[in-house]
């Protein structure tokens, strides 16, 4: 298991929190976890994207981990749908603690709370432990960094004049600039002009990402054979006018049938071979077939 515990370094974006911050943080969660996220929480998280990243951390994951917890507390009522429940706590483990993405735990939390937490997860999924308190302790060790990051947005927050005015963050940034290029985006002709055939040349082209459409060069490899220019014409179809060129091609292209031949001629040198026995005239194969009368 990858554990993301990353050491802490100077704390730009947090503060000291008052219980003022506390409470309007506290109520600020409550009303993400039931679906209404404030203006104020918008501005929070891209806060979060900021200096998180400038601490060296994914605070965001904590924030979300944190809210989805906290909805999932929320919903475990008596009268809840036990299916939709059981797919809110695996939603959770497959983003925030079994994540398929690099670091497997997204979130800030010790190696021992993870592995804790994920017990009480597989047992609830199993239906052995239904309890609303699975996730509490992770909750518990992410807030205090929250809680700083909130008093530290605090200080430094003016609400804008505009109160319908959404904070745009670098993903959406990034997104947007993406649907840009692809709306922007301009079809190639459909008409390819090719390049004059230069003296020499046959009538086949090549292309390629590096160089575009050429055409081809004075010879042309098939397999290991080298082709001239009539040969490699008369086997790709183009007009050369000449038989002779077409048979001498074809034959190149017909390599093993020498070798069968030449094969042959050896085996039958080799039967031709003195045959040495002691006591007996030495005669080859073929002689003493001859003298037997077959």
């Amino acid at each position: 298991m990858t554990v993301r515990r990353v050491a802490r370094k100077s704390k730009t974006g947090r503060g000291h929190p008052t219980k003022e911050d506390k409470d309007e943080f506290n109520k600020g969660l409550k009303q993400a976890a039931a679906g209404n996220m404030t203006l104020q929480m918008l501005y929070f998280y891209k806060y979060l994207l900021k200096h998180g990243e400038d601490d060296g951390k994914d605070k965001d994951k904590d924030f979300f981990f944190y809210i989805e917890s906290l909805k999932f507390k929320e919903c475990s009522q008596p009268y809840a749908d036990e299916e939709l429940l059981r797919r809110k706590v695996q939603s959770i483990l497959d983003c925030f603690l079994e994540s398929a993405i690099t670091p497997t735990l997204q979130i800030d939390i010790s190696s021992a709370c993870c592995e804790k937490t994920l017990k009480a997860a597989q047992k609830y999924l199993a239906g052995k432990e239904v309890v609303p308190s699975i996730f509490d302790e992770a909750m518990v060790q992410v807030y205090p960094d929250l809680l700083g990051y909130w008093a530290g947005f605090k200080k430094t927050f003016t609400p804008p004049e505009d109160p319908n005015k959404r904070p745009i963050t670098k993903y959406q940034k990034l997104l947007k600039s993406r649907l840009e290029k692809i709306d922007g985006f301009q079809l190639p002709s459909q008409v390819f002009p090719l390049p004059a055939i230069p003296e020499g040349a046959i009538q086949a082209y090549s292309f390629s990402l590096a160089d575009g459409v050429k055409w081809r060069k004075e010879s042309v490899f098939m397999g290991s054979m080298e082709l001239s220019n009539s040969e490699a014409g008369s086997i790709m179809g183009s007009p050369t006018g000449e038989h002779s060129d077409v048979t001498t091609a074809v034959s190149m292209r017909r390599p093993s049938i020498v070798g069968t031949r030449e094969s042959t001629r050896s085996k039958k040198q080799k039967t031709n071979t003195r045959l040495q026995l002691p006591g007996i005239q030495p005669t080859t194969a073929g002689e003493s077939i001859a003298a037997s009368g077959l």
